[in-house]
């Protein structure tokens, strides 16, 4: 409920800034303290108790306070949702703002109340929800305002009784967070660290009304053949009897512009006034995600004058495109402009657990990262949090497809309850209204594995689905979003929710469940909104920590480093624990690459029925060897280099058939066409040439090609060894493709194939050089050669980031890798390692390498 009578109104979002208004961010002066769990019920019974208010950001956290104080440790459980929290701070009023105030709270975790120069004016109990208090003007606050926020143990909250789930979960740590909307964050075990999500986590702002303001604002972008479509609905409210005169508005997208003309109807009262109208965009350049095109984005805003006011509001930028997730339970695909999609990336995690923020900076970086290792999806899954605006924002621009699951997983939701039901819709509207008109949401999905675990359960079928997700919920979102395909849960479809050949599959066969590399084929999911889940060690040091904390399923006998190592041991023959510690993570960070990109190449072929792979996760939650192609600190792990070759919008992949031999395989996923030559090199260890071929090819737009590698020979030469007349014909297969695009660009792309069955190849003196030379002001390049086939090539860089590592060289060959240090720095303090390398080669320093022969 609310205290003093003051009204609780809706936020507006989708602008990215206003002439109507004057926003402050609330952000300095805050300070916070702790105490027992219901020990205070105001913020006057606080003095003469000997509480300790210490410092804390806002926008933050407890834990993210405690972290700058030195007072914090993820690692232990830490019990902080066991006590309640006082936040505080003082504002000057400004006398310029003598209209209306507002004060939004965009995000408090969790259990919240707030209190303004005494009194109680909100209890708020969603973390994903937009809290926004109107003040009336001129009598409501002081000159200098104090604001306190009490946040309540979650902890004591969830003791209380509550009816009992029709099913439990393993996942959650308390069965009646099923009742609280709170991100389950910090309370998976085995999943991320006990860091709970508590305080302010999103901004808190106060704002001045203008005489205008504005009340609702609707855009939505079409396409109808070549024309771009935007169609606007404006609501405005004024003053009490202000004089609306004549009102002059217009829509401008682009170069084009249009009117916004007066409606009769308005819904905010007699002081409103609606205004619509349509803007068309004549061949229009369609939005694409970068891997398939151009993420072509045109700048829009409303401008205009209205009660003899002049306004002017910034919109976020508009893409024009089509999206359609095509038979969600059966052979899902996602077609973005009428185009099949092989959707490729990762589940997206937040780049800070304790802090639960990022700085605009390290927001991009991580995006681009994303971007450049050629993922064009990210998955916001159940359990984690709804992610900034920024982070829509940067997904605009970079041409990264966003999965968005609402914040359900794993739990059996009261969706029978009023008050639950009240509080949910109008976190789904707040949500929605945020991420306003992206291009870039590609899916709205109920949930995670909210049908899996009833089925996995052994319940009957009726309580593994819930009509508030399948028609409450789609209802909510064609009302915000009737361009944004609705999935009613991940995964879904199929004769049980967990089996991969139908519709949004789990699928960890490869991972977590053990199988052999073969189940990519024999399952073959439609669609993998999640897959591969390892323990994926981080590089350097923190790799060789044996105590590190490493992911596993709650209840189970084992963890994600007895995944990895299983693995390990099927592809290189070797038993992890036997092996020297500095060679054993760098073996099982092979070994994992090597699983993935095999996987991802089974999928990427033409024909291939998967069409989405999206690895479980992006980014690792803490320290440790977690499921993560990042690390939490933001280093890049090992897979994702194997990742980056195999998801490049071009790229050239060998496969296994079996009984029908080798495959080259081309991909090209790029909006123009290639012709050029494919080129192959049969090599034993040793570096000698057994067998050659080159042949003239053509890779369509947005396609791919096969070839039979004893076709391009011309001759049978047992290329998968499967029929074992005699030994290996050779070790070594280097496909290369040296193409050209329509505007003449070349290009070169080329993959370097093991045959199976050779493992960890021994360690041996291979010859390993390597030269730096300066590149520009950030980084130098590293020039590596082999005289001696070198497997899994990385340079120990110390935590620096690389472009490139863990790939094979063959013999007399050379790759240039970036280093982001200089060439000095580098010299003294980095080497070069391979797997079958009996020691580490020194880098040398030379100011004027000339580039060396690539084989």
């Amino acid at each position: 409920m609310n205290g003093a009578g003051l009204p609780v109104v809706s936020g507006l979002f989708g602008l990215e800034s206003s002439s109507l208004e004057v926003r402050r961010p609330l952000d300095a002066g805050w300070e916070f303290c702790t105490c027992a769990p219901d020990a205070f019920d105001h913020p006057d019974e606080l003095a003469g108790h000997g509480l300790e208010w210490l410092p804390v950001s806002v926008p933050g956290t407890v834990a993210g306070a405690l972290r700058a104080l030195g007072r914090f440790d993820q690692a232990p459980a830490p019990g902080l949702d066991e006590r309640d929290y006082w936040f505080r701070a003082r504002w000057v009023v400004d006398p310029a703002d003598d209209g209306p105030l507002r004060l939004h709270f965009e995000g408090l975790a969790t259990l919240a109340e707030v209190f303004l120069d005494g009194r109680r004016v909100l209890t708020a109990d969603n973390m994903f929800r937009h809290y926004v208090l109107e003040l009336p003007a001129g009598n409501t606050v002081s000159e200098a305002v104090q604001l306190v926020i009490r946040f309540r143990s979650l902890a004591a909250a969830l003791e209380a009784p509550r009816p009992r789930a029709r099913w439990r979960t393993r996942l959650a740590s308390h069965r009646n967070l099923r009742y609280v909307r709170t991100a389950l964050l910090g309370h998976m075990p085995g999943v991320c660290p006990p860091v709970p999500a508590i305080g302010p986590w999103r901004p808190i702002a106060r704002v001045a009304q203008r005489v205008l303001r504005p009340v609702q604002l609707r855009v939505r972008p079409s396409v109808r053949g070549s024309q771009g479509i935007v169609e606007t609905l404006l609501e405005l409210a004024c003053a009490p009897g202000a004089d609306w005169g004549d009102a002059s508005l217009q829509i401008v997208v682009g170069d084009r512009r249009a009117p916004l003309v007066p409606e009769a109807a308005a819904t905010a009262g007699p002081d409103a006034r609606r205004f619509a109208g349509s803007v068309v965009l004549d061949d229009v350049e369609r939005w694409w995600p970068h891997t398939h095109g151009r993420p072509q984005l045109y700048t829009a805003h409303i401008e205009g004058v209205v009660a003899g006011q002049a306004l002017r509001l910034e919109l976020a930028p508009i893409g024009f495109r089509s999206i359609e997730l095509r038979d969600p339970e059966g052979d899902a695909e996602l077609l973005v402009n009428d185009v099949p999609i092989f959707c490729r990336g990762a589940c997206w995690t937040p780049i800070d657990l304790v802090s639960l923020g990022a700085s605009p900076d390290d927001l991009r970086r991580a995006l681009e990262d994303a971007r450049d290792a050629g993922m064009n999806m990210l998955r916001i899954t159940g359990n984690m949090v709804y992610e900034s605006t920024a982070f829509y924002a940067l997904c605009d621009a970079l041409g990264i497809l966003v999965w968005q699951d609402f914040m359900f997983a794993s739990l059996d939701y009261p969706t029978q309850d009023p008050d639950f039901i009240a509080n949910v819709e109008r976190e789904v509207d707040d949500t929605l209204d945020r991420i306003a008109y992206r291009p870039s949401l590609a899916v709205l999905c109920a949930g995670s594995e909210l049908a899996q675990q009833p089925a996995m359960l052994g319940l009957p079928r009726e309580l593994w689905h819930d009509d508030w997700f399948t028609i409450r919920l789609p209802e909510l979102c064609r009302a915000h979003r009737p361009d944004v395909p609705y999935c009613a849960g991940s995964p879904i479809g199929g004769v049980l929710p967990f089996h991969a050949d139908r519709g949004i599959a789990h699928w960890f066969g490869v991972g977590a469940y053990r199988r052999g590399l073969d189940d990519a084929w024999l399952a073959e999911p439609r669609f993998a909104s999640e897959c591969l889940a390892f323990a994926i060690p981080p590089e350097g040091a923190a790799g060789q920590d044996q105590d590190a904390p490493v992911p596993r399923d709650a209840g189970a006998d084992w963890d994600f480093m007895d995944v990895t190592d299983h693995y390990v041991r099927l592809l290189y023959g070797r038993d992890p624990a036997e092996l020297p510690v500095a060679l054993r993570a760098h073996v099982r960070s092979a070994a994992v690459g090597e699983a993935m990109a095999r996987v991802q190449s089974v999928w990427r072929r033409p024909g291939a029925r998967c069409r989405g792979a999206l690895v479980w996760l992006l980014r690792d939650l803490g320290p440790g060897a977690g499921c993560g192609l990042v690390a939490a600190d933001g280093s890049v792990k090992a897979p994702l280099h194997y990742l980056r070759r195999v998801w490049s919008p071009v790229s050239v992949h060998v496969l296994d058939r079996g009984l029908n031999g080798l495959r080259i395989v081309v991909t090209n996923d790029t909006p123009h066409g290639l012709r050029g030559e494919l080129r192959l090199h049969l090599l034993r260890l040793d570096g000698t040439t057994t067998g050659s071929a080159a042949a003239p090819i053509e890779c369509p737009a947005r396609s791919g090609t096969e070839h039979a590698l004893e076709a391009l020979l011309g001759s049978f030469v047992d290329s998968s060894h499967a029929y074992r007349f005699g030994p290996p014909a050779f070790d070594i297969v280097r496909a290369t493709f040296e193409a050209v695009d329509a505007a003449n660009a070349p290009q070169r792309h080329e993959v370097v194939y093991l045959r199976d069955g050779l493992g960890l190849l021994p360690q041996s003196t291979l010859g390993l050089r390597a030269v730096v030379t300066p590149h520009d002001a950030q980084s130098a390049r590293v020039w590596i050669s082999t005289e001696r086939f070198a497997q899994a090539v990385r340079i120990d860089a110390a935590g620096v980031r690389v472009s490139d590592a863990y790939f094979h060289l063959c013999p007399g060959d050379a790759r240039a890798v970036t280093v982001a240090a200089s060439a000095e720095w580098i010299a003294a303090n980095c080497s070069v390692r391979a797997l079958n390398a009996d020691a580490p080669a020194p880098i040398t320093f030379d100011l004027d390498r000339d580039e060396p022969r690539r084989g």
